[in-house]
């Protein structure tokens, strides 16, 4: 012991070292103790393995054990609390009960009291947490206003820093957060990216114009998913808004030819209705139903879901064969046509014969008169 007073109260407290006044003043059977500053562990009665450097760093602890601090008033009111670590000037200065919580920089964790089980590095990092647990929080003032949030992970400068309670976020990114309180099931990713309501997820901000999923997006491609059979062939979405399947022939096998006259009557048979999806305000849609389509042309992955290349696919389907249907009517009219006319010529040739033929019986029934009238 070096300082006044310091391991003043000892009585079979062991393998204990205080170099600095008061310094484990009141330890009486505590052990395994390291106090270095004046005050540090001041209050320790039977606290065990515990490490303070700092002034009034773990003042107040009693029976807390495994616990360390470094910096001025870390852990400066901890009672109880236990295999906490903190380290700079009051880094979980108020926590009384907390334990297992880890805080790096100044006022990190700096009013938490009971909270357990949190991480915080950087100045402010869960500053205004008082009971919250299991969060953690990277950057200064990371999650800084929460006080009894839980499950919450942030990272970035100011990450998380507006929201105040609630459970299940994540916040990646400076000054991402919430537009109010008690929010859950957030993910906010990228600078400044606020999410408005639960259970929303908001990736980049509005200065981002390209996502990739497994490959880096091409120009023009909002969203680009994969490059092989592997991961999605880099379907993608238009800078317009237009989904892209990716459908060359390098990408596919095992072609089929089809009966399309069986297609088309397939199609006929679909029942094609107006539909509202359930649990939705007003979303209505007209389509086929999805295990009908399956029963029916045996495609896709799934029963309950629908590709948008299948019923393209099938309606092209139908119109080649309608498309074939048709001129095969337009051939027969036009050889319907091409008899009527040729009827029709034969018509008039034959009324053509029967008009000279009646002249000429006009003609010899005339000779006929005359004849008889000269006897």
């Amino acid at each position: 012991a070096h300082g006044y007073w310091a391991l003043f109260s000892n009585t079979t407290g062991f393998q204990n070292v205080a170099s600095g006044a008061n310094a484990l003043r009141f330890n009486t059977t505590g052990y395994s103790n390291t106090a270095n500053g004046a005050s540090a562990l001041h209050s320790n009665t039977t606290g065990a393995n515990n490490t303070a450097n700092g002034f009034q760093a773990l003042y107040l602890n009693t029976t807390g054990f495994a616990n360390t601090a470094s910096g001025m008033t870390a852990l400066n009111a901890n009672t109880t609390g236990y295999s906490n670590t903190a380290d700079g000037v009051n880094a979980l200065g108020d926590n009384t009960s907390g334990h297992e919580n880890t805080a790096t920089g100044s006022e990190a964790l700096g009013f938490n009291t009971t909270g357990s089980g949190n991480t915080a590095h950087g100045f402010g990092a869960l500053g205004g947490n008082t009971n919250g647990g299991l969060n953690t929080a990277v950057g200064q003032y990371s999650l800084a206003l929460t006080s009894g949030s839980y499950y919450n992970t942030a990272l970035g400068y100011n990450a998380g820093a507006t929201h105040n309670n609630g459970w299940n976020n994540v916040f990646l990114g400076a000054n991402t957060g919430t537009s109010g309180s008690d929010y859950y099931n957030c993910i906010a990713i990228g600078q400044g990216v606020i999410c408005t309501d639960v259970n929303q997820a908001i990736i980049g901000n509005s200065a981002t114009t390209k996502w990739g999923f497994g490959v880096v997006p091409l120009a023009g491609r909002a969203i680009q998913v994969g490059s092989s059979s592997a991961n999605g062939n880099g379907a993608y979405l238009t800078a317009g808004g237009t989904w892209t399947n990716g459908s060359s022939i390098d990408f596919k096998d095992d072609f089929i030819n089809l009966d399309k006259k069986e297609i088309l009557n397939k199609i006929s048979s679909l029942n094609i209705n107006r539909w509202h999806y359930k649990g939705t305000d007003n979303e209505y849609h007209i389509g086929p139903i999805a295990e009908e389509f399956y029963e029916l042309f045996n495609v896709g992955t799934d029963e309950k879901y629908l590709s948008t290349i299948d019923p393209a696919g099938v309606a092209l389907a139908g119109i080649q064969q309608l498309t074939k249907e048709n001129e095969e009517l337009r051939q027969t009219i036009d050889h319907m046509q091409k008899k009527l006319l040729s009827q029709q010529a034969e018509t008039v040739k034959q009324k053509e014969e029967l008009k000279k033929l009646k002249e000429q019986m006009d003609a010899l029934t005339k000779m006929v008169q005359a004849l008889s009238s000269n006897k």
